[in-house]
């Protein structure tokens, strides 16, 4: 199950290669490349066995035909977009997002002039983009026509009812909670000087970056203008790894901005080889960096319990009060040993294992705070949506010699709304 997965994050590391060099230059492209090999949430994501590289990849994909296409009419690259959207679709349904930042984007270029004249104008290209969209979506539904079939329209994410939306009000005062959700998993094990120019350099893109032509601009635009429609239509209560298949695309447009602005300031002083060749050595320093930052991050200290009997203990005490509406949430340097000892000591798998699938209204944190530890910070790495849980109710119920265990009760009227109990 993890080896697509595995294949998948490699494989986004040319694909970014490729769209930042389409749409920002060779520079910018060896750098958005080192920083998505280099990134730990990007790494994390691609060694377990959950579809959100793959829609990342996929992503990517059809951006680069997008681009070929507005420039070519081809038939087998339409087909190649059709397949590359459908593979999307079938991995997890949140492709729907990137699928309309595709649409958004292919219809702002054609509507600039940015288009082959072999379209015969933009009513060609809608001709051509409105069958291949219904194509992928009529083949999506064969897709998931077993699925439909058994449960029903309504009833294909894990068996429950769709997550009715939030009121707009509740939307509006939750964002800012949601927003900085994702940008802290986003940030997971990230040095905080990278963080800081990473940032910067997203936000210069627009104004500042290599070149001037409409398609590396636009695609921020499209971006933006589509997931703000979308988000204010839907707004739903999403968790921060669905939008995972943003971060690639966030970082093209960072190391666009670093180099635009590293070219406005320096390039009537020295010549642009020296620039390339700076920045590419930058990017290769960046890349040890960050790869010796985080496997000393996630490597054992001197002093550091990695499970054994400390987890033996904890379980123990676990095993005598948690009910089949908890859930245990492990850290992540302690999980493989709890179920270890969950199993063997005969407490349910559910309530260890399928804890992101299920309700639950009661959960128990096991946080190592010398590792940096926080109740919020294993919750939001390992548990189910920090959403759910009320964080005034956090209690420490037992102490080990390097761990400690907190008890958190959820919103029980948020848990039953996402998973629609009523």
């Amino acid at each position: 199950l993890r080896i697509p997965v595995l294949l998948a994050g490699m494989a986004l590391i040319p694909a970014v290669y490729l769209l930042a060099k389409r749409l920002y230059g060779t520079v910018t492209a060896l750098i958005a490349a080192s920083l998505t090999a280099a990134t730990p949430i990007l790494v994390y994501y691609s060694v377990t066995a959950r579809g959100y590289m793959l829609v990342a990849l996929f992503t990517v994909l059809t951006l680069i035909l997008n681009l070929y296409l507005i420039h070519h009419k081809n038939l087998f690259a339409w087909l190649a977009w059709i397949i590359i959207t459908v593979l999307g679709f079938y991995t997890l349904p949140i492709m729907f997002y990137p699928f309309g930042i595709m649409i958004t984007w292919m219809l702002i270029l054609g509507s600039t002039g940015d288009l082959s004249i072999q379209y015969q104008k933009m009513r060609g290209l809608l001709k051509y983009l409105l069958v291949a969209s219904i194509c992928a979506g009529v083949l999506t539904i064969i897709c998931y026509s077993p699925i439909l079939l058994k449960n029903g329209i309504l009833n294909f994410f894990n068996g429950a009812t769709v997550v009715n939306s939030l009121s707009l009000g509740a939307f509006i005062s939750s964002f800012p909670t949601k927003l900085g959700e994702t940008l802290d998993n986003w940030r997971f094990r990230t040095p905080r000087a990278v963080e800081t120019i990473l940032i910067a350099g997203l936000f210069l893109s627009p104004f500042i970056h290599p070149g001037s032509t409409k398609p590396r601009t636009s695609l921020q635009s499209a971006a933006l203008l589509f997931l703000s429609l979308i988000l204010l239509a839907q707004r739903p209560n999403s968790m921060p790894r669905i939008w995972l298949w943003l971060l690639p695309l966030c970082l093209i447009f960072s190391a666009a901005g670093f180099v635009g602005l590293f070219q406005r300031l320096f390039a009537s002083r020295i010549t642009q080889p020296f620039i390339k060749t700076s920045l590419a050595a930058l990017t290769v320093l960046l890349i040890l960096g960050s790869s010796l930052w985080y496997g000393w991050q996630i490597s054992p200290k001197p002093g550091q319990p990695y499970g054994g009997r400390e987890v033996e203990q904890i379980t123990r005490y676990l095993k005598d009060i948690v009910t089949p509406d908890d859930v245990i949430v492990p850290s992540s340097f302690s999980n493989a040993p709890l179920w270890y000892y969950a199993r063997l000591l005969g407490i349910p798998n559910p309530i260890y294992r399928s804890i992101k699938s299920r309700p639950s209204y009661r959960a128990y944190v096991i946080v190592y705070p010398d590792i940096g530890d926080t109740v919020e910070k294993v919750i939001l790495e390992n548990g189910p949506d920090l959403v759910f849980y009320n964080l005034k109710t956090v209690t420490l119920v037992f102490t080990s010699q390097n761990a400690q265990v907190y008890r958190v009760d959820a919103f029980p009227e948020v848990v039953n709304k996402a998973y629609g109990i009523k």
